[in-house]
Order: structure tokens, then sequence, then C-alpha cells
């Protein structure tokens, strides 16, 4: 299995360096502390009637177990609490206990809106992947739910703001009428900034500004290309260490095993190498687009 530290030095600092803000996963020993307490929508949702959007300020009314052993309670979905008043269910891995970078309650200008939903998603993916690292990038070998659902969260969430960019850069392909209607894009008719509603159900008209911004979804794309390749690289430092191709060879004479693994060696040094350079090269392209986006 691939030592954490060689994953954290393949992987960009700059991925590594995390700003005050972003999306933070609430790990389940965190929940009964939080109750009464202010947490933040982490995606745009129903939350079982009652809407929330991303980054909104909530309170966490109550969060009843979902099971317990003699080591751990985990959670599911806990009931919150809107500003206006409003109660509503929602699972535990949508929650942010910080503050997101940006609030669709109060979304602010649509260029702003962008770079606040990159920063979001590149301080995110920074912490993920940082605690990928720590578990060798092989979540399934854990044996603690909470490093799972903490995994779980941060990528759900991710793949949401990723979404989201995605969305008001090239456009929902949906209708202004639609947007106008549905609850889930309610933040776009109440923003006050009408080129949300433009950008969101049309994308970017203008071929400059649109140029720009497109570096920053392509940034987030890069970001997840890190993680695609860090789990590659844990998975061939796996099959050097349990050998594989050595399954069922009992008989084979020593010097075929010997060559068999010299070959098998080979290839996986080789290929970690590839992996290991694209790896920096899909950072180092991220770091770059989102200087460009800004």
């Amino acid at each position: 299995m691939i030592k954490a530290t060689s994953l954290a030095t393949f992987a960009a600092l700059a991925l590594t360096s995390v700003q005050a803000g972003a999306f933070e996963a609430i790990g389940f020993k965190d929940v009964p502390a939080l109750v009464g307490k202010q947490v933040f929508a982490g995606t745009t949702q129903d939350a079982r009637g009652t809407w929330i959007y991303a980054g909104e300020p909530l309170t966490l009314v109550s969060a009843e177990a979902y099971q317990k052993s003699a080591n751990v309670t985990t959670y599911n979905f806990v009931r919150i609490k809107t500003k206006e008043g409003k109660e509503g269910e929602v699972q535990i891995q949508y929650l942010s206990k910080a503050p997101l970078r940006f609030n669709l309650r109060t979304p602010g200008k649509a260029k702003a809106l962008v770079l606040a939903i990159l920063n979001d998603a590149f301080d995110l993916h920074a912490k993920l992947h940082a605690f990928r690292s720590r578990l060798r990038y092989d979540i399934a070998s854990s044996t603690q739910p909470d490093e799972y659902h903490q995994v779980e969260s941060m990528k759900s969430v991710f793949e949401k703001e990723r979404s989201l960019l995605y969305s008001l850069v090239y456009g929902a392909s949906t209708s202004e009428e639609d947007i106008l209607r549905k609850e889930g894009t309610r933040w776009i008719a109440d923003a006050a900034d009408t080129t949300l509603l433009d950008w969101y159900a049309h994308g970017i008209r203008d071929k400059a500004v649109r140029k720009k911004f497109e570096s920053a979804h392509k940034a987030v794309g890069y970001l997840d290309n890190v993680s695609r390749l860090s789990v590659d690289l844990a998975n061939l430092e796996n099959e050097k260490t349990k050998k594989p191709w050595r399954e069922r060879m009992t008989g084979v004479p020593a010097d075929k095993l010997a060559k068999l693994d010299a070959d098998n060696m080979a290839r996986i040094t080789s290929e970690t190498s590839r992996k290991k350079s694209a790896i920096k090269d899909a950072a180092a392209a991220a770091t770059k687009l989102k200087a460009q986006a800004q």
C-alpha cells in the first residue's frame, strides 16, 4: 500500500494549502456539540419540505443517532431550521461546520459568485486530498465509519460545486421560465443581479468573460484528475505489495516466477513514474487555470 507521505509528495503543494473558509465535513463525533449551533448548507436541496440553498446558515435543531455501537455513534438525517424559522430534515453529510465562501441566499454579483465557488471547490479539494492521503487513498480498507462518511461528504459537495460552476458558465439547459418557477433555483429568481438568470439559462454570452470563467470550470476538472490519478497510484503500490500475478502459481518453477516478478515490477515502476508526473501536471494546470480565472 502506498505511503501517505508519497501521495503528499506527488500532489502539488499548492493544493494542500487551505485558506479560511470552504466546506468542512461534520464528523460523527462533532454532531452532539453542534446541536443548537449554527451549521451551513453544503448543497441546494429539498430538506423534506423546506428548501435550503448552498452556503445558507442554518441551525442544527436535533440529531437522532442512526446506529450505535461501543466505538461509534453514526448519524444520517438531522433536523435543521432556516433563518426564517422553517424546519426540515437533511442528511448530515450535506452540512458544513464552517461557512462556505458563497451563500446562494445572497449570491451577490455573478462574476464574484463564480470566483467564490471556484475558491471554495479548490480549498475543499485540498481538504479532501489531505484526508484521503492519510488513508492512503484506500477508503475501502478503513474500519472507521466516520472516515468513510467524511470522504463521501466532501466528494459529494465537491461534485455539486463543480456542477454549479458548469451551469453558471455554460448554462443549465433549462428555460428562464423554469428557473424562475422552480424552488431549487429560487435563489436566482430572488437575486438582485439579473445576469445570474441569463448565465444559468443560456451560459455566458460575452466571449471574453466566458473564456475567463471557462478556466474556473477546467481548473476544478483538473482537481478531479488529481484524485483519480492518486487512486491509480495507490492501486499500483497495492499491486506491488500483494503481487496478484502470483495467484494460483503452485508448483511453477522459481525461474519462471522470478521472470514474472521482474516483468511486473518493471511495469509498475514505469506506470508509477507516469502517474506521479501526471499528478504534478494536473495540479499545476489546476493552479494555473485558477489564477487565469481571477
